[in-house]
Order: C-alpha cells, then structure tokens, then sequence
C-alpha cells in the first residue's frame, strides 16, 4: 500500500521536492533516517548560503539603479521560494496525511464510471505537468544560452545575482561562475515547479472527490425519480425504498463534509506561501516595471521580465486551477434539482435540503485571509498594477519632455 502512495501519480513531484531535500521522509531505519536528515540540513545551507551572497550582491550594487532593480528581482525571486518551501516542509507530516486521506478515497473507489473519472484527471494532471515541465526546461535552456553568448559578444552577464569572490572578465573564472549560477538557477526552477505541482496535484485530487460525489448525486436523483414513477409498488416495499435512498443521501451528506473538511486544511496549511506568492509577484511585476519603462532595452531587462512573467503565470494557473475546483463544489446543490422532492417523505426532504444548505456556503482559499484566490483576484490584481505603471510612465514621459 505504502510502496503504491509512493509510485502514485500525485506523488511524483513530493518526491522531486524530497529528493531537492525539502520534504519529508518516513523510514523505519535509522541509518537512512539520519542520512536523510544530513542531507536536508545541507541543501538548507546551500539555500540559505546563495539567499546570503544576494543579499551581499545586493548591497554592493546599492548605488546602481540599474543592477539594484535587477539584483532585488533575484533576491525576491529565490528567497520567495525558499522560504515557502521551508515552512511547507515544517507541515510536510500534516500535508502528508491529507495526501493519504485523498489517496485512500480514491482506491476504495470502486464503481466503474468513478474509476473513469479518477483516470481522467489523473491523465489531465500528467499532460499538466509535461507542460510545466517543458516550459522550466525551455526557460533554463534560454537562461544559460544567453548567458555563454555574453562571454562572446560581451557584456559580460551572469542573470542570477549572486556575490561570488571572482572576476567574471577572466573566461576561467567566468566558467566557475557560470556553473555555480546554473546550478543554483536549475535548483531554483526544479523548487519553485515541483512545490507548484505539488499543490495542484491536491487541488485536483479534491476536485475528482467532488466530481464523483456530483456524479452520484446525479445518479441517485435519477433512480429516486423512476422509483415514484412506478405506481404498482406496495407501501411496504416503498418505505423499505425510501429509508435505503436515504441511507445513501446521508453518507453523500458526509461525504460532502469530509470533502470540505479537506478544503479546510488545505487553506490551513497554504494560505500563508499564499499570501508569500502573491507580494513576490507584485513586488517583481512593480520592479520590472519600473526598471523597463525607465531604461533602455537590455539583458538584464529581458532575464527581469522572464521572472515577472514566470512568477505572474504561475499565479494565473493557481488561481484557473481554484476557480475550476469551486465550480465543481458548487455542482452540488444543482445536482438535486431535478428530484422528485415534493414527493418525499419528510425526513428525506429534510436530508436533501441539508445538503444543498452545505452546498451553497461559500466556500474559498485565501492568502493568509486577505486575498481571495480566484480568476478575479488576478484580473484585479493586474488591472491594478496596470494603472500604476502606466501614471508612472506618463511622470517618466513628462520628465523626459521637459
């Protein structure tokens, strides 16, 4: 069973984000345990120690517009994501249990039309993240070309800001330069992408449990509709009918509990990365900004709007993926509107209307409750943005005028 969860398709990326040394693991043997917890510790120095010479980096460059705005995109950028991941990983042990609830859900299914559904969405999350990772591997590949072709046609730009005690104008120490950066960038992107399909894979997960919840709702409305249209059904045999339909609408109603009891935790343990997110994409989309429609064009003005851009889209998807799980939550309460329920026995409309009341409560994730993550939040957000650029344009085009 364990070794199954493992190899599950939801589980791939915790185990890249285990492998990076920022998740958890569970093993009865000491020796590996401790080995483990050794190389945890130094992939948080190796993080920690690169979060430091940025920092450093940063400093140095604190005279320089240009290096400052493009050095603070870096700093944010990678510290965001450190610090998220680290505070995931102090909850890996609780995510991990919603990870066991889900997956235990979805192998006591055993109905052929819910197993089509879990397929389904396991097939879309697998083309999901195909496409996720092309994207970070189109992305590094672009990232380190243009870096070699700087060592050519000058000038000289190594696009993640670290401090490193060394004199890129030299082709040996450029090359140790070079590498340190690509590591460090590769280990960055491989971060950010893992911890992202990570929480989407849950969010799928919970949305294939309500889908196959709606789905049998769908169905037990349709059966509950021609067991009235029968008219040559004893009265005996109807109430015998009517409490096993409503055996059936009681564990739906449990069902649709724990369901939201999952959403509950989910917000618990990512509202604050949330709200983490959310300022690292404004602060980027503000610096970039800025930095674009106050300079000319070049190379660290196209690595800064390739982060902006990365770290925006990232959000979109996180948003597109929470709206697509609440539209199916709010299926629920439809799902019984076609039943015969002014034919029903008192007790069972009483069920039924339990049902659509939970059904109807609003339910959402937020950043740390603030930021209501959905499609129109990011719209919000953007238009915002849009507006304060374009006045600060409109101050940089009339300095310039006069």
């Amino acid at each position: 069973m364990e070794k199954n969860f493992e190899n599950h398709v939801y589980s791939i990326n915790f185990n890249a984000l285990r492998k990076l040394g920022l998740w958890n693991w569970e093993t009865k043997n000491n020796y590996k345990k401790k080995l483990f917890l050794f190389y945890r510790c130094f992939a948080f120095l190796f993080s920690v120690t690169a979060l430091m010479a940025a920092i450093i980096q940063l400093y140095i460059s604190r005279h320089d517009f240009r290096k400052v705005s493009f050095n603070l995109c870096t700093t944010l950028l990678s510290s965001g994501i450190l610090l998220k991941n680290f505070y995931l990983g102090l909850r890996s042990v609780e995510i991990d249990g919603l990870r066991h609830d889900l997956y235990e859900d979805e192998m006591k299914q055993n109905d052929y039309e819910e197993i089509k559904i879990i397929k389904n969405y396991q097939i879309k999350f697998i083309i999901f993240r195909k496409f996720f990772y092309t994207s970070a591997f189109g992305f590094l590949s672009i990232w380190l070309i243009v870096s070699l072709l700087t060592l050519k046609w000058g000038p000289r730009e190594l696009p993640f800001s670290i401090w490193l005690p060394l004199n890129i104008e030299n082709n040996k120490e450029f090359f140790i330069a070079f590498i340190v950066h690509a590591i460090r960038g590769s280990y960055v992107v491989a971060d950010a992408i893992n911890s992202e399909l990570s929480m989407f894979g849950l969010l799928l997960q919970i949305k294939t449990q309500y889908k196959i919840l709606v789905n049998k709702l769908y169905k037990l409305s349709r059966d509950y509709s021609k067991f009235w249209i029968r008219e040559k059904i004893n009265k005996y045999k109807r109430i015998l009918i009517e409490n096993e339909y409503r055996s059936e609408l009681k564990i739906c109603i449990k069902r649709q509990l724990e369901l939201d009891d999952y959403l509950r935790k989910l917000e618990i343990f990512y509202h604050k990365p949330m709200l983490l997110q959310l300022g690292i994409c404004l602060s980027l989309a503000v610096v970039s900004g800025v930095k674009v429609l106050g300079s000319s064009f070049n190379l660290k003005w196209f690595y800064m709007i390739g982060y902006t851009l990365m770290v925006t889209f990232d959000l979109f998807v996180l948003c597109f993926m929470v709206d697509f799980l609440f539209e199916e939550r709010k299926k629920l309460a439809h799902a019984f509107y076609d039943v015969h329920w002014y034919e029903m026995e008192c007790y069972t409309q009483k069920d039924l209307i339990i049902i659509i009341k939970n059904a109807r409560i609003e339910k959402s994730l937020t950043a740390w409750k603030i930021f209501t993550l959905d499609l129109k939040t990011f719209l919000g957000v953007l238009k915002a943005l849009g507006s304060w650029l374009a006045l600060f344009w409109q101050i940089m085009r009339e300095k310039n005028n006069n």
